[in-house]
């Protein structure tokens, strides 16, 4: 899945569930304390992405039994009661209502945009003699990533084309990529430049890339192992649904005639930047070095492994992609025990 922005009247990265309320003061004007507050007063108003799901937890405190309402909104040039109309199904919030005084931890989730539109709802809190309300709006992106030329807002073009980028991936030279590294089994790294997880080959436990040693399970142990064999067995796969560990072949159509490739940094990372000539399509594969107990090479060498296999006898007959900074050769000689990183491609 690709990174999701939120705006908090800043953007913030994706992954985090959403809550937005009205002003709640530290004390009512005859001076007594509400009947609902908000920790966090920065989340009053919230805009988020296409394909946001989740954001941040709000904390609340209620001095009493609460319910909820949500309701569609208008245009911001209708007045509030025309706004209120049914409840939309694309925004939840759970829980939606509490029994008794106490500390609530609410979460709002959505489902992604595909109207073509922006959406907004508002969602009501009501205890006792106090109401609280939350503004959420969503961004359009439709089916195939593109920004609707109805979209309310126009600048968030480069921001929804990421948002695409990192769902569907990117195509280089007829293949689909991922944006990011896999980390943690069946899922991808949070941003392009973090480096995931190593694997082992044909393994589907995943080490961490800096110490202290850690690998998904929890494990603190490094133990090699060499399972051989002709290919990466899909058990085995750690790639999210519906992407895979990429055949050397297709590793290799990064450096054919119709791709440049540029050592480069992003964000302060050393890695490799592909780029297809005739689309302008890009991805950038992180420096992340390898793990052979210890991580070496971290910052100066890639490592991605594929799934093919030119000798299935030897524990060092699998093929994988390596760049240093100017040169990439074809590689293969590593043990399949080592950790390397991966980068995955559609599968289809």
């Amino acid at each position: 899945m690709k990174k999701v922005f939120f705006s908090f009247g800043l953007l913030l990265t994706v992954g985090l569930a959403i809550t937005v309320f009205n002003s709640c003061k530290e004390k009512d004007d005859d001076g007594k304390t509400p009947a609902i507050q908000v920790k966090n007063q920065n989340d009053l108003t919230q805009t988020v992405y296409a394909d946001a799901g989740k954001g941040n937890d709000i904390l609340i405190t209620t001095t009493g039994a609460w319910s909820s309402e949500i309701k569609t909104q208008d245009t911001p040039a209708a007045s509030l009661l025309r706004q209120l109309r049914s409840t939309p199904t694309w925004i939840t919030i759970s829980p939606d209502h509490g029994d008794k005084a106490s500390d609530y931890t609410i979460t709002v989730s959505l489902t992604t945009n595909t109207t073509g539109a922006d959406r907004t709802a508002v969602i009501v809190i009501q205890c006792n003699e106090n109401e609280i309300t939350i503004t959420v709006t969503q961004k359009s992106v439709t089916a195939d990533g593109n920004v609707p030329g109805n979209s309310n807002n126009q600048n968030n073009q480069s921001d929804s084309t990421k948002i695409s980028d990192d769902i569907n991936g990117v195509v280089i030279n007829g293949v689909r990529w991922a944006t990011r590294n896999v980390d943690a089994p069946g899922t991808f790294a949070a941003k392009p430049e973090d480096a995931g997880m190593f694997y082992q080959w044909n393994s589907n436990v995943g080490w961490s890339t800096t110490e202290p040693l850690i690998n998904s399970n929890g494990g603190t142990d490094w133990y090699y192992i060499n399972p051989y064999g002709d290919s990466w067995e899909k058990a085995n796969d750690p790639s999210p649904a519906g992407w895979r560990v990429p055949t050397y072949e297709e590793q290799l159509k990064l450096y054919s005639d119709k791709v440049t490739c540029e050592n480069t940094t992003l964000k302060g990372i050393n890695g490799m930047k592909y780029t297809d000539k005739a689309t302008g399509a890009s991805i950038f594969l992180p420096a992340a070095g390898r793990r052979s107990g210890g991580v070496i090479f971290a910052g100066l060498h890639g490592y991605y492994w594929s799934s093919t296999v030119y000798d299935d006898t030897s524990e060092y007959g699998t093929h994988y992609l390596y760049f240093n900074n100017g040169s990439y050769s074809e590689m293969y000689g590593l043990k399949r025990g080592h950790g390397l990183s991966v980068r995955a491609v559609a599968d289809n």
